[in-house]
């Protein structure tokens, strides 16, 4: 078996156009690498090739541009594809039908979830193995299709290793030990309503209660006032004049 792993190296950036040096070979390895670019036809010529590795090897633009490389229907008898250690997000293959992947290594990401459509495309190819360990899987109802993937389906092999990173209450949770209603939407809708509806009555609470101290404040204002202008008037003593003279005249 023809090996190449010419482009090991953990200090070096590459920017692969076309790997010609693998046209006869059945294994690529590019661990440790920094790929800054990868080009759709990167891969071109190469459809001898069983076995691709890409851990640790990817950067940011690498890792947007590797779909397309990977799936112009070059490498339709590649096996065995490794992509740990990489950041991402999520799978980055736009179809698994020009590829005849036997194992997919996605270990070591930055993935919080898998998405139905492609938990869809891993179901309709039941060849496939995934490996998913360490990732840091955020355990809400978006994790739903993954969850009933994993319950019904024997196409992870390290299942029993995957995790909830997020919501800290979850967090250390093995994925397989979740409840169903953990990842019911419906759930967290109704919370969402229950939360609305307690904030809104709070507010008109206090709506209320200062209205009512508005009122009070008037009604008491008002007393006072009421008060102040009922009470009697001091007469003023003139000159010549005594007490028991102005309490007679304000009879």
């Amino acid at each position: 078996m023809k090996t190449w792993d010419d482009y090991h190296g953990n200090d070096r950036a590459f920017r692969i156009s076309k790997l010609a040096v693998c046209w006869a070979t059945t294994t690529c390895v590019l661990l440790g690498n920094r790929l800054i670019s990868i080009s759709v036809r990167a891969f071109s010529g190469l459809q001898e090739l069983r076995y691709l590795c890409l851990n640790v090897s990817l950067t940011n633009l690498a890792v947007a541009q590797v779909s397309g490389a990977l799936t112009t229907g070059t490498l339709r008898r590649l096996q065995w594809l490794e992509l740990s250690g990489n950041r991402l997000k999520t799978i980055p293959l736009n179809t698994l039908d020009k590829l005849n992947l036997q194992v997919l290594d996605l270990t070591n990401n930055s993935i919080q979830t898998i998405g139905k459509e492609n938990v869809s495309r891993l179901s309709e190819h039941k060849a496939i193995r995934v490996f998913l360990a360490s990732n840091p899987f955020d355990c809400n109802c978006d994790l739903q299709s993954l969850y009933f993937w994993l319950q019904n389906a024997s196409q992870c092999p390290d299942a029993s290793l995957l995790q909830c990173s997020e919501p800290e209450g979850k967090r250390g949770t093995p994925l397989e030990k979740l409840h169903r209603e953990d990842l019911d939407c419906t759930n967290r809708f109704l919370e969402k309503i229950k939360s609305t509806i307690i904030y809104t009555c709070l507010i008109r609470f206090n709506l209320t209660l200062f209205s009512v101290k508005i009122k009070c404040w008037s009604s008491a204002c008002g007393i006072r006032a009421v008060i102040r202008t009922t009470e009697p008037r001091p007469l003023l003593l003139m000159c010549g004049d005594r007490p028991d003279d102005q309490s007679r005249a304000n009879v």
